[in-house]
């Protein structure tokens, strides 16, 4: 029944809705200098509010790293049915957030845009008519270390296959394996649109690949593809000049504590802070493995620090939540978890734990309760979906139980416990051929753990 959030670090709120995201990030600017206009309006303070918009414009444009994806070219068959330069930019776009929000990191996606969004806001200096406009984008073009990196590409069709090359300012071109297009069915084939997805979801990769290759890193692995996120992990760790170190090995640390190789996950973790002594993701994965080795001392110590770094941390707060209910200290592992839910309202980690405080306390209403929250706000969330299998199996429904554990272990092929608790019921119903598989299962996955009783339970079986 643990309830760690590994620290990548999810998200502590849920995204903006996708064009809101895309529209907000790309005109904060102006959305600022309306507020500081507001506020002038009513206090009258017109240099004040000047300077600050000033500084606000200089310090945006100079430290903020942007690509600028162009119209790609396209034949005129295509731009004949829809498809244009523009068109083709804007889905590749899409692609590109729609990766982000897939990918387990909170690390800030840098700003990606058009030739529109590139386009300096007109801002007039109120009472003397100049415009900041001209000064901004001559300081910026002769002082600012981040120039606007130039994305575009082409579409070529031959015998209904397009193929799509990508040109990426500083790169080599990279030209896609051709998708099949019948250009006459374009609008009616949803074949057509599939293989159409495809491309520009394999050019927002690569274009990842080549601007922010830590996010396509944490893609990779939460579609589980391990080997590509290991081979990209690796790439930025050999770059000398990759500012995404720590969160290379912090994410190398997270694998290698899935594989339960708990040491080798804490070298890594040490490795990331090496990079970044404030790095409170590689604190909180500390924690993380330090509980599954059964140091919660160590652990304790590792979370207080993240909160020291971060007093807002949720995840630190649920970590120290689940070392209080290692200890059976119920009340003060409440009172994390609840402090953990007020930080972080939809930490569905915390929730599970509270269910799992209430569980223990034998207030099953309680429990079932929050492992339902935590489901609904993280329908990926094992650890709920099996205690709601042992709340089911309380009540005398073993059906509820039973496809909770299942339910758990789709999520978590490793978990141990449902496989036993599974087991149990099985064995109950006089289903022993499918409890021995389970109880086999268990001494696979966890021989020095359950499997010792896994093993008792299995001699105990009718011949």
């Amino acid at each position: 029944m643990t309830n760690k959030s590994k620290s990548l670090s999810i998200n502590k709120i849920k995204p903006l809705p996708l064009k809101l995201h895309r529209f907000v990030n790309r005109y904060r600017i102006l959305i600022i200098a309306v507020l500081l206009f507001i506020l002038t309006l009513f206090y009258e303070k017109y240099a004040i509010s000047v300077l600050l918009l000033v500084i606000l414009l200089f310090y945006e444009e100079f430290t903020k790293r942007e690509y600028v994806i162009r119209p790609f070219e396209v034949p005129e068959v295509l731009a004949e049915k829809g498809f244009t330069g523009c068109v083709i930019v804007n889905q590749i776009i899409d692609k590109i957030y729609e990766i982000k929000r897939e990918a387990i990191t909170s690390k800030e996606l840098e700003q990606f845009g058009t030739e529109e969004s590139e386009a300096l806001p007109e801002i007039v200096v109120p009472g003397v008519g100049i415009s900041l406009k001209p000064i901004l984008r001559y300081f910026k073009a002769k002082f600012s270390p981040y120039k606007p990196i130039s994305i575009t590409g082409e579409l070529l069709m031959e015998n209904n296959l397009i193929y799509l090359t990508t040109r990426i300012k500083g790169k080599p071109p990279n030209t896609f394996d051709p998708v099949e297009i019948d250009n006459l069915m374009m609008e009616k084939d949803s074949n057509n649109i599939k293989n159409f997805e495809y491309l520009m979801l394999q050019t927002a990769i690569h274009i990842y690949k080549y601007t922010q290759p830590y996010i396509l890193a944490s893609y990779y692995y939460s579609l589980n593809k391990n080997d590509n996120t290991m081979e990209i992990l690796k790439e930025i760790i050999r770059d000398k000049n990759n500012a995404n170190k720590a969160w290379a090995y912090n994410l190398w640390g997270v694998m290698l504590n899935d594989q339960k190789k708990y040491d080798e996950a804490i070298k890594m973790y040490n490795f990331a802070l090496l990079e970044d002594s404030k790095f409170v993701h590689a604190y909180l994965n500390l924690g993380n493995v330090c509980c599954d080795k059964g140091d919660n001392r160590a652990a304790k110590e590792y979370y207080k620090k993240a909160i020291d770094l971060d007093p807002e941390n949720s995840n630190a707060y649920n970590g120290l939540g689940l070392v209080s209910y290692d200890k059976g200290d119920n009340r003060a592992s409440k009172e994390h978890y609840k402090k953990a839910i007020d930080l972080d309202p939809e930490n569905s980690h915390a929730h599970n734990g509270l269910g799992n405080v209430s569980y223990n306390e034998g207030d099953n209403g309680a429990a079932k309760e929050r492992y339902k929250k935590a489901i609904d706000l993280d329908p990926k969330n094992s650890h709920a979906h099996y205690g709601l299998g042992l709340v089911s199996y309380d009540e005398g429904d073993n059906g509820a139980a039973k496809e909770h554990y299942k339910k758990a272990i789709d999520l978590d092929p490793e978990s141990s416990n449902a496989y036993f608790n599974l087991a149990q019921t099985y064995n109950e119903e006089g289903d022993y051929r499918k409890a021995k598989a389970m109880y086999e299962k268990v001494v696979e996955i966890d021989p020095e753990g359950h499997g010792k009783e896994a093993r008792e339970e299995i001699e105990k079986l009718p011949e």
